[in-house]
This record gives C-alpha cells, structure tokens and sequence, in this order.
C-alpha cells in the first residue's frame, strides 16, 4: 500500500511513482450532520477507507490524503457541520491539483463522497481539461445503483450510508438513535418538497435551495430518486458492517476496474 500513498512516500520515491503516469486519486469528503445517529464525519470517513482501499489494490494510481471539509454550508443549522463556500473550495482543490501536474498528473480521479462539492468539483475539470489534465469524479452511490440495485441508497444517513459509516467506524455510530426520518410537512398543500433541492408542482420538479433544516428535524432525510431503485421504506437500523464491508468492496472493485481503462484514454 506505501507505493501508492502519496502521504507514506519519500520524494524520491515520489518522483518515481509521478513518472509512471499513474492515475492520480484524490479524496474528497465532508463534515456535516448525519441525522442522530451518524458522526459528522461520515462523509470524511467514507472518502478516505475508500482512497486507502484504492491504494491497496491498485498499483498503476497514486492516492493523496483526503480533503476532509467541503461545501454544506446548507447543513450548519446542525452544530458540527463545517464548510467552506463553493468558491473556496474550488480555489483550494485547484491549488491542491495544481502541484500533482506540476509533476506530471495527466489523469485525476476525484473520489468524491458528497453531492455538495459536484459544482466546483465539475468547474475545475473543465479547466483542467483546457490544461490537458483529464479529470473525473466518481460518487459511490452512483455504483451502487447500477451493479448492486437492491442496495440503492434512498436518503441521508438511511441504512446503506449507515452500513458504509459502521464499515468505516463502527464505534462513532449510535445504532439505538437510528431510525427512518419523517420530512416536515409544507404549508402549501399544491408544493411537495421532494428534497432540500426539489420541489414538485403539478408533478414538475423545480429547484430550490433551501437549508437542510427546512425540510427536516433530525438532520437525516430520505430522499427519493436519489437513485433509481432506492428504498425509502428501509430503516437505517437494518444496516450492518457486513453490508458496509461488501458495498465498499463492489464501490472500490469497481474504481480499479475504472482507473485501468481511464489510463488508456487519450484525447487530441
């Protein structure tokens, strides 16, 4: 694993792995509420099991540590949430890049494991693109909604999440508080708020951005459509490090699997 942890390398050893045009992995997480249940760091946690599981299977990458704060600035009405502006984020990932071209990135692989850090995340590989750097981003509920379809994630903190956190650190979550959130209900009977980010009128989503705390109490919410065959009806009780373990093989299988074409891909 030290050959490809970027973090455990002398710069010899560095130099070395940059000048075998490796993939470049880069971990990207969040620290944000969970519902009660979850620590603030889930989405931290996540990112970086995944990243050194990555660096254990794959000796064609190199893995940097993980960038543990990202954009939630919608979830800090729950104490614990950080976040930087989507602005800042972008500048620092940009900055944090600019040193792995520097010496000789061609390919990043953003390993993201909040939907919140999309926008800047997606801004910058087009620019990295005008640089010839290609960039992608991976989400690993995306995964799991394709190759594993029973266990699609349904919401914020629901039991796949959940099973993730236990596999990550089973002692920070609090399994006796884990149970399915209930949305709040909207004054306005034609407006349904589907989630923080939609609302469906006339059956006809529109895109708000409301603050977390709009649409629930506990900080946990389902959120339906998240992906295609998501089960809201699942409580988060239901989740386990066994499940957590296997999700996490199949999202990382999967990445390796990605990395090794990615590295074929050359574009004009």
């Amino acid at each position: 694993m030290d050959e490809t942890l970027l973090a455990r390398m002398t710069w010899p050893e560095a130099k070395a792995a940059f000048a075998e045009d490796r993939v470049v992995v880069v971990p990207i997480g969040s620290v944000e509420q969970h519902g009660p249940h979850l620590p603030v760091g889930t989405d931290y946690l996540v990112a970086d099991t995944l990243g050194k599981m990555i660096a254990g299977r794959c000796k064609k990458c190199l893995v940097t540590p993980t960038i543990p704060v990202g954009y939630a600035d919608y979830h800090t009405d729950f104490v614990g949430s950080l976040s930087v502006s989507l602005s800042t984020l972008e500048a620092y990932v940009a900055e944090y890049v600019s040193y792995l071209v520097k010496y000789g990135a061609k390919r990043i692989l953003f390993v993201n494991s909040h939907g919140g850090n999309m926008p800047a995340l997606a801004h910058l590989s087009y620019r990295l693109r005008r640089q010839g750097v290609l960039a992608a981003t991976i989400l690993w509920w995306d995964i799991l909604g394709v190759l594993a379809p029973e266990t699609s994630p349904a919401g914020h903190g629901d039991w796949i999440e959940t099973s993730m956190a236990l596999a990550c650190d089973s002692g920070a979550v609090k399994m006796d508080k884990a149970k399915l959130p209930v949305a709040k209900p909207t004054n306005v009977k034609a407006l349904e708020i589907k989630t923080p980010h939609e609302i469906i009128f006339q059956g006809v989503p529109v895109h708000v951005r409301l603050a977390t705390a709009d649409f629930t109490a506990t900080g946990d919410m389902l959120e339906p459509g998240l992906t295609p065959h998501g089960d809201p009806t699942i409580p988060p009780d239901r989740a386990s490090v066994e499940i957590g373990t296997k999700l996490m093989e199949t999202i990382v299988t999967f990445m390796v699997e990605f990395m090794r074409e990615f590295r074929k891909m050359k574009l004009e």
